[in-house]
C-alpha cells in the first residue's frame, strides 16, 4: 500500500512470508518503484539486489532458522518479513525487519552485524550507502538501507 509521508516521500509497506520464493517478490516492488522514479538501470539493479540480500539476511540459516527462533519465542511458526520504502526526493531509505521478532537478523555469519568480515552485510554496504542495523517500532530490529539516487538522464527533456 502506497502513502505519503509528513515531508513528501512515497511509503510503500510490503508484509510477506519469510521464505525464499517472496524474494522475486520484493526485487519486483523494488524495480517498479525505481522505473517509476525514472532511476537509472544500473541504480535499479542495484537497489533490487540490496533488496534480495536484506531479505536473505532475514532468513538467516534458511526459513527452517526463522521459524524454530519464532517458535522458541512463543511467536507464530509463520515468520513474516516486513519491508518498508521511503522513496523521496534524491533518497530511497529501505527498511527490512521481521515485526514478529525483537531478534536481530544474525541467523548465520553471512549477516552477522557484529562480524566485520560478514560477507552480507559487506555487500549490502557496496550497493548502498548506508546499511544498519536499527530499533524499529515496538523494539523489533531491522536492516535499514539508505541509497542517494538521482533520476536517469534519458528521461529528462
Amino acid at each position: 500500500m502506497e502513502q505519503t509521508t509528513t515531508d513528501g516521500a512515497a511509503s510503500v509497506s510490503l508484509a510477506i512470508p519469510g521464505r525464499a520464493e517472496y524474494v522475486a517478490l520484493c526485487r519486483l516492488v523494488a524495480g517498479s518503484l525505481g522505473a517509476r522514479e525514472g532511476l537509472d538501470e544500473e541504480v535499479i539493479a542495484d537497489l533490487k539486489v540490496a533488496v534480495s540480500e536484506a531479505f536473505t539476511c532475514f532468513l538467516g540459516g534458511g526459513e527452517d532458522y526463522l521459524a524454530s527462533e519464532l517458535a522458541e519465542s512463543g511467536k507464530s511458526e509463520t515468520a513474516k518479513i516486513q519491508l518498508d520504502f521511503y522513496v523521496g526526493p534524491g533518497e530511497w531509505t529501505i527498511v527490512v525487519s521481521n515485526p514478529e521478532s525483537e531478534l536481530p537478523p544474525t541467523g548465520s555469519v553471512f549477516c552477522s552485524p557484529a562480524a566485520s568480515d560478514s560477507l552480507g552485510i559487506t555487500i549490502l554496504k557496496a550497493l548502498v550507502d548506508s546499511a544498519d542495523v536499527v530499533n524499529c517500532d515496538s523494539g523489533v530490529v531491522g536492516l535499514r538501507l539508505v541509497k542517494n539516487v538521482s533520476p536517469s538522464q534519458d528521461f529528462e527533456d
